[in-house]
């Protein structure tokens, strides 16, 4: 006669959310690429957004009035650099 055995899965509980697609793992998020911070809710310019634009999502900057470009990088108003 076999003995029957029941083996009860891991299920992993993590307490924090993570956003963009990151996992939970032991309490902390792994990033998706793109991504970071604990919660991996800041996005990542690789070349960072010039002046004064904003990085909103991944290698995406938001550039403020006056400028233009991947990364904010050309003026396209009389007397700003070019």
């Amino acid at each position: 006669m076999c003995a029957s055995i029941f083996v009860q899965p891991t299920v992993q509980h993590c307490n924090i959310r993570c956003m963009n697609g990151g996992t939970c793992a032991e309490d902390s998020c792994q990033c998706q690429k793109g991504y970071v911070g604990n919660h991996c809710g800041q996005p990542v310019c690789e070349n960072g957004c010039l002046n004064g634009g904003r990085c909103v999502a991944p290698n995406r900057c938001v550039c403020t009035y006056g400028f233009t470009g991947a990364q904010c990088e050309r003026g396209f108003l009389p007397g700003l650099p070019i």
